[in-house]
This record gives C-alpha cells, sequence and structure tokens, in this order.
C-alpha cells in the first residue's frame, strides 16, 4: 500500500495535468448526529439501495461513477475499494454486502449501525465559483475529478477515520454508539463508501460523506 505522501503526490501530480478540482482535505466531523441504527433486515436493504443508487434511488447521474465503494466479494482479509462503471457493478456489490450481512447475522436490536462521517475539502474560490452548476433545478458542482484523484480522495478519508478512532475522547455526554466506537466493540465493518455524487458547499467548503455501516459485539 502506498503511504498517504505518496498518495498526496500523485494527486497533486493529477491537479498540475488539469485532470483534478484542486481539492485539499480539511477536516472529518464525527458527533453524536453522525449515527443512526438499522432497525430491519428490510431497512439495511433500503439504506444499502440509497448508498448504492439502486432500486427506486437510482439517479441515472454520470457523476454516480465518481463514488468509491468497498466490494466484498473479495475477501474481507483483503478489502478492495472501487468505482462502478454501471448499475449491475452496483447491483453485484450489494449482493456481496447481503450475503456478509448473513453471515455476521445482526439482531437488529441497536447492534446494526450506519455512521455518516463529514469530510470537508477546501478548494480555492475561485475554482469553486467557475464548478457551480445546475442539475434538474438543484444546486450542483461540477468538479472534475480522475480515478486517480477519486482513489486518493476515498484513501485520505479512511486514514483520517482510523486516525480519528484512535484519538477519540468520550465524554458522559456522548451517545451510547460513539462510546461503542471508541472502545472499538465492532463486530464487524459491512459496508462503506464515499458519496461523490452529491456534495454539498458548507462555510466555502466542498463536504463529503463518508458512510460506514457495523455491526457491534
Amino acid at each position: 500500500m502506498d503511504s498517504l505522501n505518496d498518495v498526496k503526490k500523485v494527486m497533486q501530480e493529477e491537479i498540475e495535468k488539469g485532470r483534478a478540482t484542486p481539492m485539499t482535505f480539511e477536516k472529518m466531523v464525527l458527533d453524536e448526529t453522525s449515527y443512526q441504527s438499522i432497525i430491519s433486515e428490510e431497512k439495511l436493504k433500503e439504506v444499502l439501495n440509497y448508498l448504492l443508487r439502486l432500486s427506486e434511488y437510482r439517479t441515472g447521474m454520470a457523476t454516480v461513477m465518481n463514488n468509491v465503494y468497498l466490494d466484498l466479494r473479495k475477501p474481507i482479509s483483503s478489502p478492495q475499494f472501487c468505482r462502478t462503471k454501471s448499475a449491475m457493478d452496483r447491483m453485484l456489490i450489494d449482493m456481496g454486502a447481503l450475503k456478509r450481512v448473513k453471515k455476521v447475522a445482526p439482531f437488529y436490536d441497536g447492534d446494526c449501525v450506519i455512521e455518516d462521517a463529514k469530510c470537508y475539502f477546501s478548494v480555492p474560490k475561485d475554482v469553486i465559483e467557475k464548478c457551480k452548476m445546475k442539475y434538474k433545478g438543484e444546486d450542483a458542482y461540477g468538479l472534475i475529478l480522475s480515478n486517480k484523484f477519486i482513489m486518493g480522495l476515498h484513501c485520505i478519508c479512511e486514514a483520517v477515520r482510523a486516525e480519528y478512532a484512535v484519538d477519540m475522547t468520550i465524554t458522559e455526554t456522548d451517545s451510547s454508539y460513539m462510546k461503542t466506537m471508541a472502545l472499538y466493540n465492532i463486530k464487524e465493518v459491512i459496508f462503506q463508501c464515499l458519496l461523490l455524487d452529491d456534495v454539498k458547499e458548507e462555510d466555502g467548503m466542498i463536504v463529503a460523506s463518508l458512510y460506514t455501516i457495523y455491526v457491534l459485539e
């Protein structure tokens, strides 16, 4: 695996070649609002459909290809993260996730949780203004993102999330889910994705969500 410095070097090269919008990771936000319990297998399937843009959540937008997904068709000991080219690719990833769920067999009594880690990226003001556009009447951003740059963004977000777990400090007012994460009471990660097809702007920065579905001990 390349070091983060190597990843950042490749990303900078992509920017210099005009293959990527200059985006710099600034921070990750996790708090008590970042966690929701998944209360049934049916709800889990609905959540996966949303994250994978399947079924009623299909958008037809080409930017879905910018999303990065955990593909559990490979052994869990060597997880693979990938982009997809079609709905069929995402359906196969969905099948892999559901197969993993059946093996882990959550009780859905608070032990299956989805986490939404907000990732903030700074973009030069003049650049972000040029990226603004409308899609079906909604505000959107036309970002230039090469494959190497997208996978680099995910690598950085994943690394920061791992560091966040190590450095996390818990108070009595924190939610039970945050306490559980801090104490490493995680039985299995059954899905993860970085969604770049639905970014927002906040405080002059681009915000994307790194979603992770956990089964807890």
